[in-house]
């Protein structure tokens, strides 16, 4: 045995001597008890096989938090082993355990405990009607972890994830996504911040998510840019990564179905038709040259559908109008399906948010977001019900 080891072993006697002198012999024997836990959680810890299910690894923690109930760190690491088998409302009680044994002043890393429920607490009666009230309540217990560390990257991008839940469970408010950017920010600022003692690191590993699940928020909200940025981030970190790889060519071929659009001339109805559609237009409804960036709030749209040039499956839904003047622009559609809008149909769009969308080589074009789907009619006429869809949006967690 080292030195070092030998050492360690006389402080830790010497430890034990100084507990049994002066406290009584019921707490030596949980002093036992603590270290025979903290021997179960690493001899389990050692046999973890990632995402995988290891029923030796749920023995030994069995085992532990029956020998020693008061021990937070196992009953979090239970419920993690219980997740990894499918059994969401076990490990959803073991990672409240844990938070309760926190509360109670036995040591344990709270937080932890706290980002798994609330992971947990999104996936707990998914399809039952008290899943909209489980993702607040993931939302607030990210924010209780958040504010016991906010320097930790973990707790600020589980919140993130957890608003992104919210957005995505068929309630979509953009004050959610805009919720989510900020603590990605948040996460990746933190992720990225040098640690004393450490050589700093702009590219951490545990960015990779990060980068890949913000990419796809923004490639939802059509910021282009900022969404290739972050799939080229993710592909710095970790060049064989299949879902940035996969994402990345999925943004560059939308990029090039709306160059292509744009670049062939458009088919556009005779001059009569053309005329006829216009009169259709709401009563003082704009082009689109008169609208500002941003939000266009007591304004109207009218527009006609050229093309769609999305697929049947992506989100949101892409068309290319022309508006009164004949000038071409993009009509992103959220929470609609593919065959809600014919070619030639005019759209009338409510308080319409405009922004500029990167299409490469320096150029950009116009494109009116529509995320509330009850703002958008369709030849005078309200999206009908059977329509409409719940936005759906591919993340990762590792």
């Amino acid at each position: 045995m080292s030195s070092s080891g030998t050492c360690e072993i006389r402080h830790f006697c010497n430890i034990r001597d100084i507990v049994s002198f002066h406290f009584p012999s019921y707490r030596f024997k949980n002093l036992i008890k603590m270290e025979r836990g903290q021997q179960l959680l690493t001899e389990a810890a050692a046999l973890a096989q990632g995402d995988n299910y290891v029923p030796e690894v749920e023995a030994l923690l069995q085992k532990a938090v029956k020998s020693v109930p008061d021990l937070p760190d196992a009953w979090t690491a239970l419920g993690h082993c219980l997740w990894k088998k499918g059994e969401i409302p076990a490990a959803k009680s073991c990672f409240e355990t844990a938070i309760q044994k926190c509360v109670e002043g036995h040591t344990g890393n709270k937080k932890e405990a706290l980002r798994a429920l609330s992971v947990t607490l999104r996936h707990f009666e998914k399809d039952s009607p008290n899943a909209p009230a489980h993702i607040s309540e993931s939302i607030d217990k990210a924010k209780e972890a958040v504010m016991l560390d906010v320097s930790d990257c973990h707790s600020w991008y589980w919140l993130g994830a957890a608003y992104l839940a919210r957005f995505f469970s068929g309630t979509p408010q953009a004050e959610d996504l805009r919720n989510a950017l900020k603590a990605y920010k948040s996460a990746e600022r933190n992720a990225t911040a040098p640690v004393p003692g450490a050589t700093p690191s702009p590219t951490s590993s545990s960015l990779l998510d990060l980068y890949i699940n913000r990419g796809t928020v923004y490639r939802f909200l059509m910021n282009f840019d900022l969404a290739l940025a972050d799939y080229q981030h993710a592909l710095r970190i970790e060049p064989n990564c299949a879902e940035a790889q996969n994402f990345l060519e999925q943004l560059r071929e939308v990029v090039t179905q709306i160059q292509a659009s744009l670049s062939k001339k458009p088919q556009y109805l005779s001059a009569k038709q053309w005329t006829t559609k216009i009169a259709s237009f709401p009563a003082g409804s704009q082009a689109a040259d008169a609208l500002l960036p941003g939000a266009n709030p007591a304004v109207r749209l009218g527009c006609i559908v050229m093309q769609s040039i999305s697929s049947p499956t992506a989100v949101p839904q892409l068309l290319l109008c022309a508006d009164r003047n004949r000038a071409p622009l993009l009509c992103a559609l959220y929470n609609m399906t593919a065959d809600a809008i014919p070619s030639g149909a005019v759209l009338d769009v409510a308080d319409p948010l405009l922004q500029m969308v990167p299409i490469g080589d320096g150029k950009s074009v116009r494109c009116v977001r529509c995320e509330n789907i009850d703002k958008v009619h369709v030849n005078g006429l309200p999206v009908p019900v059977g329509h409409r869809a719940i936005p759906v949006c591919t993340t990762t967690t590792s």
